[in-house]
């Protein structure tokens, strides 16, 4: 029986379909290890922010700076068993190493640390976390610093050659390279939800959630302007006839919306914002305005984004998930992040896209 701390997603207390009922899997339909969780919550702690990162035996030490993305691809390894977009899971032979310089050094602290390593990440900001790996682990880890590091130089992909907006992925490193260097408004957000669509794990329902029971309580608790951080669980809500329920994010730590049944149109107008679409009935979802909004779809759920002027959408896409995705003309963005499995059945139409694309 899978436990609760290999589940990726689920809240606890919420039993329905889709990936709340399903076996570990990243957003992204690649398998978590039993610890990965953790390892992707500290992927999302550290979200944007780089890190001191010791490493400690009885008898071996060392430290060194990473930047974000490394961090993000070094935990991250660590929680798939793999380096995600390479499927690798340990060292190729020496004669197959890229020509990368910092590869040789990050291979010789692998060998260093082959019997495992009490290992810790910390920022300036107080950010920090530890934990204990071992052999195979600390391996692991070391492969995805000097995966990141290689860069180009391993994949043999070019980062300017991805789509800077409107993209159709179906490798989340694909997704998070194309969102690189993007240092425009739009680029910058569309990072943001990025990041949230591959790395977030759902938030745990302990009693502190906002449970509306009516149209009038919804739209209340979803105004989270100045509610950081703010979950909001919306169950057998219905806006047929009404107008649709309009959603204010949180600049600072993004409003996690997790419907679970019901048909309830949102309408995200603002802020940063986190949808669980797990309604079996549905999931409309409308991103205008200076909205940033990572949309998670669950297995065999039907969900509808439609972006409007500067908006900015991200969308993963579990097994069997469907619908219609669309942007109008305008500075935004709305990328789509395909089911690893390619079951996924979605019309994506976009101004960067002459015919509607079904992936």
């Amino acid at each position: 029986m899978t436990s609760i701390a290999t589940r990726h997603r689920q809240p606890a207390g919420v039993s329905v379909g889709g990936q709340f009922a399903a076996e570990p899997k990243t957003e992204t339909g690649l398998t978590l290890v039993p610890e990965g969780r953790r390892w992707l919550q500290d992927a999302e702690l550290f979200a944007g922010r780089g890190a001191f990162v010791t490493l400690s035996t009885e008898h071996d030490y060392t430290d060194f700076d990473l930047d974000a993305d490394t961090v993000r691809a070094a935990l991250t390894s660590l929680a798939h068993g793999q380096v995600p977009g390479t499927g690798m899971t340990q060292w190729p032979a020496v004669a197959d190493w890229p020509a990368h310089e910092d590869w040789a050094d990050w291979a010789d602290d692998a060998e260093t640390f082959s019997g495992g390593a009490f290992v810790t990440l910390s920022h300036e900001d107080g950010t920090y976390t530890d934990f204990s790996l071992d052999g195979d682990q600390a391996q692991l880890m070391f492969l995805g610093i000097a995966t990141a590091a290689a860069g180009t130089d391993l994949t043999g992909e070019v980062a300017e050659s991805l789509p800077r907006r409107d993209g159709i992925f179906t490798d989340p490193v694909e997704l998070l390279r194309a969102c690189e260097e993007l240092e425009d408004d739009v680029g910058r957000r569309r990072g943001r939800a990025a990041q949230r669509a591959t790395l977030a794990a759902a938030p745990r329902l302990d009693g502190t959630e906002l449970r509306p029971e009516n149209l009038t309580a919804a739209r209340k608790a979803l105004n989270a302007t100045r509610a950081p951080g703010r979950v909001v669980l919306i169950s057998g809500l219905d806006t047929i006839g009404h107008e649709p329920l309009e959603v204010r994010g949180n600049p600072e730590s993004p409003l996690q919306v997790i419907v679970t049944g019901g048909f309830a149109r949102l309408r995200v107008t603002s802020g940063d914002v986190v949808i669980y679409a797990e309604s079996a009935l549905g999931n409309p979802i409308d991103v205008e305005g200076q909205a940033t909004v990572a949309v998670l779809a669950g297995a065999d759920r039907k969900v509808s984004v439609n972006v409007k002027g500067s908006g900015v959408a991200v969308l993963s896409l579990e097994e069997g998930a469907r619908g219609y995705q669309h942007r109008e003309d305008g500075e935004g963005s709305l990328d789509v992040l395909r089911a690893v499995d390619g079951s996924d059945r979605v019309t994506v139409r976009t101004p960067s896209h002459e015919e509607p694309v079904r992936p």
